[in-house]
């Protein structure tokens, strides 16, 4: 019998690493902006985001691919990291091509993504391997491998900085990082599975099985994510890119990172719990109130400081006031929505999700290309609208109602409406009608109060 301390347990293991390199990664990018500026930033970004959307994309299906299946064995996960290696491969060449071709124009951007491309083959063998201990709820094994390679990046990072070395420290650090994950895995002898090179197609029949459509969704997904790098450079600059992914960096990355934790623990829950629909409703109502408690009271908090926080980041790079609290706010949204993905890989209708996500994917993109005209303010609120459209439409549409109620499913809505409210006219309440600012803070000191004995009091599951 374990109650929401099980969960709470994996949890705490699986965001430990997470949060010590999101918080060395928020050091890291406040350092480089300060000494190279927004544009080197953006920059850096743009090159980033070639190599990682296929990173995201292999971490992200495999993963769940793997969770979701119990008798795959050495044969099935050597063949998956054959085909890592044949599409980072094929990464390499793309970019290799591209890099010839423009050789001569001495672009900055293409150079920094060649140098990166190395990243790609470590990663083939280490997403697999990180997988299956995800799947064997081994959360303390990957905890001690990635927090090594985390702080490896922070000192090979400023050893870089200390030699001029400018924004390729950065660079030269994420390689490092993903160098020292992969031998720690055979320096702590922690292989999940004895490579095999024999390792064919014929053997993916069991990820397939599972994860064609997950595959696909990541993606789109994957796209979606990067997205803001490639709009906002081409319709405002290099510069106000770079001011965004500052704040991406140390505002919404650190706690989005951590969220994934807890989404892995409740994913590997889910699955195990979806022939049970009462504790399939007990896993969704603690990981919503968890979310609530944690993910959205951060970024509410957030808002509410917008100003202080603004002015100093303004040491490294100047940040407008209302962009920290529209930022918030798309990270409270990125909270509401995400779940959904969980819910419906966990119950093995990953088909549907995948429809679902590509006949949004197109809109979004052109709404949200065509706000960013008028600012970065701008795109961010449309994208708000938008995933709050997609969030009430889902419910309708996707969620199995024997599985979730509409109450339990629109809580978190009801909750993310009221930070919304509050961090949309903080403003104007403070000023002009601290009344009404007072009433509505008691609300969410009440609500907390709940969440936290919520909790503390509620079993998750019979047996774990």
């Amino acid at each position: 019998m374990k109650s929401s301390k099980g969960i709470i347990s994996l949890f705490g293991w699986n965001s430990i690493s997470k949060l010590l390199f999101v918080f060395i990664q928020a050091i890291v990018f406040f350092i480089a902006g300060h000494y190279y500026g927004a544009e080197a930033l953006g920059l850096l970004s743009i090159a980033l985001s070639f190599v990682f959307i296929p990173i995201n994309i292999l971490d992200q299906s495999i993963e769940f691919g793997i969770i979701q299946t119990d008798d795959s064995l050495d044969l099935d996960h050597s063949s998956i990291v054959n085909v890592n290696l044949l599409i980072s491969s094929a990464v390499l060449m793309i970019v290799l091509v591209v890099f010839f071709c423009f050789l001569n124009i001495g672009n900055d951007i293409l150079l920094m993504t060649l140098t990166l491309c190395p990243i790609l083959f470590l990663n083939a063998y280490i997403t697999v391997n990180n997988a299956i201990h995800k799947r064997n709820l081994e959360f303390v094994k990957l905890a001690k491998m990635e927090s090594f390679a985390s702080i490896s990046y922070l000192i090979i990072f400023l050893l870089f900085i200390s030699l001029g070395c400018g924004i390729w420290s950065l660079v030269y650090a994420i390689i490092v990082k993903f160098l020292i994950s992969f031998l720690s895995i055979f320096l702590f002898k922690y292989q999940s599975f004895s490579y095999r090179r024999d390792g064919s197609f014929i053997n993916l029949n069991f990820l397939f099985r599972y994860s064609k459509y997950i595959i696909a969704e990541r993606c789109f997904a994957s796209v979606l994510s990067y997205m803001d790098v490639w709009i906002l450079s081409i319709f405002l600059g290099i510069a106000p890119l770079g001011q965004f992914e500052l704040l991406k960096k140390i505002i919404l990355r650190p706690v989005l990172v951590i969220y994934g934790a807890l989404e892995n623990v409740s994913f590997s829950i889910l699955v195990k719990a979806k022939e049970n629909p009462q504790k399939f409703r007990r896993t969704h109502a603690q990981h919503s109130a968890l979310s609530m408690f944690i993910f959205m009271n951060y970024f509410l908090i957030i808002g509410l400081n917008a100003k202080a926080i603004a002015k100093y980041i303004s040491v490294s790079i100047l940040v407008p006031y209302d962009l920290i609290i529209w930022v918030s706010v798309f990270g409270a949204i990125i909270i509401l929505l995400n779940p959904l993905d969980i819910l419906l890989y966990s119950l093995g209708l990953t088909k549907k999700f995948f429809y679902w996500m590509l006949s949004y994917s197109i809109p979004l993109i052109v709404i949200s290309a065509w706000f960013a005209q008028w600012g970065v303010v701008s795109y961010l609120k449309a994208q708000i609208v938008i995933f709050l459209i997609i969030y009430i439409m889902a419910f309708f549409i996707l969620i199995p109602k024997r599985l979730l109620s509409t109450l339990n499913y629109f809580i978190p809505l009801l909750y993310f409406l009221l930070v919304f409210t509050i961090l949309n006219l903080i403003g104007f309440l403070h000023q002009n009608n601290c009344l009404l600012f007072s009433l509505l803070m008691i609300v969410v000191i009440a609500i907390n109060t709940y969440l936290l004995y919520y909790i503390r009091k509620i079993e998750l599951f019979n047996s774990f």
